[in-house]
């Protein structure tokens, strides 16, 4: 049945039924709509009453049913005992524990007529004395046709709600195929002439790897080739310390041309597929950064990776109003495509099969006389995350303004998209009892350089007023956990995926006992003094370029936004007195070493004062704008060359096993949508063990 693309389910609460559905449509390459996922259930009830849908219990098994006095009952005569049985049993009204079937009779989709159930019998299955379990028997039953019904060839067969149809065009992006294209691993040969530069972190359980092209590299191969070679590179190294794609949290996919997703998407299923990922292939955010302008190649890769395994992931696969599903390389549309491809020879091989063995008498045709349903098997993954929570840090896969139903982004410009990808990180976050108001860390907003400026300019108020908003939610909700200090972090891009103007990425606290936590992440900075080891100590600088979010004894993160009027303080002794730092500043190289050095020194006392050490560091990220003057290689030894002198000063930081940091090329960054102009952007996250 070719026509047939998509399967609907009625899942509303059962993981166990989503998923098994989910499983099924993605070995079949088909979509999962699962429109009634996380309603509420008292509210779904009474919007199936009141719009017309008729149906009888057939089946019951909870207690307070009984099949003698409750089946053959419509469900809006039994609407109120169920809220009753709710309260006293905490029984799902809708029956997705499996209280009770119907069997509907009557909706508005019969057009013709109605089923009327003239006789039945009551079968028991169990008498037990608390929950008697039996079904409805129908014995005889007849139809009774409705005086005026619309004929079912007519245009306007669709159910409406207020003079519009309910039916709308769903984009199908539903997570999907993890090994597909093997065949592009033997097809991008790793190129053994690019030269890569790699990072990695120093804790031991939870830990960044980073790759990336050496900036004096030969020029590129092609993005396949790029990410190829990269990818290889970072499954060596995890193998090397015994570890694999089965052990990486999340990875940040950077790329130089969103044109070329799918071929990056291609290349990327090629390494990290299900076989190598039996828990769920890593939640990943991908966006578009200047990165050959840089000379950096066209790919680059950052994952974060944690020893044990003793991580909860959210799958989301099923299209629903709840969540957008992925729409990465396991989508629908992406698989769709190589289906098609591959479709009609595949289709003239298993016809000519077919032919060859009915000639055979003896075995006659395999679809006839074995009924042999020929299936084109592909390796599919089918665990896409959305979203890792581990060890109370959730991560969070970027989410773009994506309206859950349709797959389609939200129209109305830039504001309309953010305001959708806020609620749906909203929707995630419930899933995990917390929320962006209360349990933020850190929110990464990338910016597509297609904004307006006066939609810059209004996203920051939006953020605001969406957070504060969700603020009295929370407090409303009971939950008197102090708000966390979440931090902002606006990152320009030139490209996203779906050409979307925003994509918001979240990092989360989901503490295990929120009675014991209550209040427990403030905390008075130590007495602790901190060395001064370049003479920062002096300048009269305010805390209005840092950030800060810290949870006592489990979690320090920060950012450091080096502006233009900063960078001209930092190094006022290097700047001539008639040069303009703005045309000057990135092509001087001591600039930059005491740009460099300033970014040290606040990590630093900022460790120091809420007693972390720089081994507790699990990612530490730069970000530059291409229009500086400084190559990017050299940017890079600037920074290697001013931690290797904070090591020989400090003593507190080791740099003999290479760099800990990425440093990532950016059309600009910092901490306000309107001025995302800084010269230098630093984000930390620190964990203890």
């Amino acid at each position: 049945m070719p026509s047939v693309t998509a399967v609907s389910s009625g899942a509303i609460a059962s993981d166990y039924q989503r998923l098994r559905v989910e499983n099924i449509c993605s070995r079949l390459g088909l979509v999962s709509l699962a429109y009634l996922w996380k309603q509420d259930q008292s509210l779904l009830l009474e919007e199936m009453i009141t719009k017309g849908i008729e149906a009888i219990t057939v089946k019951v098994a909870a207690m307070g049913l009984l099949p003698s006095k409750h089946l053959g009952k419509e469900i809006a005569h039994l609407q109120h005992y169920l809220h009753q049985l709710k309260e006293l049993y905490g029984i799902n009204i809708c029956g997705e524990g499996g209280e009770y079937e119907t069997l509907t009779i009557n909706c508005p989709l019969f057009v013709n007529a109605k089923i009327v159930l003239d006789d039945f019998k009551v079968v028991h299955h169990s008498l037990d004395s608390i929950a008697p379990a039996g079904v409805l028997h129908p014995l005889t039953f007849h139809l009774e046709h409705k005086r005026e019904f619309i004929s079912s060839t007519s245009d306007d067969y669709d159910v409406r709600e207020n003079g519009r149809p309910s039916i709308f065009e769903v984009e199908a992006c539903v997570q999907h195929v993890g090994a597909l294209c093997h065949s592009v691993t033997s097809e991008v040969v790793m190129d053994k002439d690019i030269e890569l530069e790699v990072a990695r972190t120093k804790r031991d359980d939870t830990f960044s790897v980073i790759c990336w092209i050496h900036g004096s590299s030969k020029p590129s191969g092609g993005l396949q080739r790029d990410l190829a070679t990269i990818l290889k590179k970072t499954d060596l190294l995890l193998s090397e310390e015994g570890y694999g794609w089965a052990d990486v949290l999340y990875i940040h996919l950077y790329i130089s041309d969103m044109n070329e997703f799918a071929l990056a998407n291609e290349t990327y299923v090629s390494f990290i597929t299900e076989e190598k990922c039996y828990m769920g292939v890593p939640s990943r955010s991908t966006v578009e950064l200047p990165l050959t302008q840089a000379g950096l190649g066209r790919a680059a890769i950052e994952v974060l990776v944690a020893t044990d395994r003793s991580k909860k992931v959210l799958h989301v696969q099923s299209i629903s109003c709840w969540a957008p599903s992925c729409i990465g390389p396991y989508s629908q549309k992406f698989i769709g495509k190589t289906i098609q491809k591959l479709y009609p020879v595949l289709a003239a091989a298993f016809s000519q099969l077919d032919l060859m063995l009915s000639r055979n008498k003896r075995i006659g045709s395999l679809s006839h006389d074995f009924g042999v349903d020929l299936e084109f098997r592909i390796a599919i993954d089918n665990s896409t995350k959305i979203a890792t929570l581990h060890k109370e840090i959730l991560y969070m896969a970027g989410q773009l303004g994506l309206d859950p139903p349709t797959m389609k982004l939200r129209q109305g410009g830039a504001i309309a998209e953010l305001d959708q990808a806020l609620e749906n990180c909203e929707a995630v976050a419930e899933n995990f009892n917390c929320s962006l108001a209360s349990s933020g860390i850190i929110l990464v907003i990338y910016c597509s350089a297609s904004m307006t400026p006066l939609e810059k300019k209004a996203i920051q108020g939006k953020i605001n007023l969406f957070l504060k908003q969700r603020g009295f939610c929370v407090a409303d909700n009971g939950n008197l956990r102090n708000l966390l200090d979440l931090m902002l972090l606006f990152i320009l891009t030139s490209d996203l995926p779906k050409s979307a103007l925003v994509e918001v990425k979240p990092i989360l606290y989901v503490p295990k006992d929120e009675e014991t936590e209550s209040g427990s992440h403030m905390l008075e900075p130590s007495c602790v003094t901190t060395p001064d080891y370049w003479g920062f100590d002096h300048l009269p600088f305010d805390s209005s370029f840092c950030q800060k979010c810290v949870i006592h004894g489990k979690i320090c993160a920060g950012s450091i936004s080096i502006t233009n009027d900063l960078a001209t303080e930092i190094c006022s002794g290097s700047l001539n007195s008639d040069t303009s730092f703005e045309d000057s500043i990135l092509s001087i190289p001591i600039c930059m070493r005491k740009i460099a050095r300033f970014c040290i020194y606040l990590l630093d006392k900022s460790l120091l004062e809420n007693q972390f050490s720089w081994e507790d560091i699990t990612n530490l990220r730069f970000y530059f704008p291409v229009g500086s003057r400084t190559p990017s290689d050299s940017l890079f030894s600037i920074f290697r060359d001013a931690f290797d002198e904070f090591a020989a000063l400090s003593g507190r930081i080791d740099t003999d096993k290479g760099s800990f940091f990425n440093l990532v090329p950016v059309v600009g960054a910092g901490r306000s949508a309107e001025s995302m102009d800084d010269v230098i952007t630093c984000e930390l996250v620190a964990t203890k063990p």
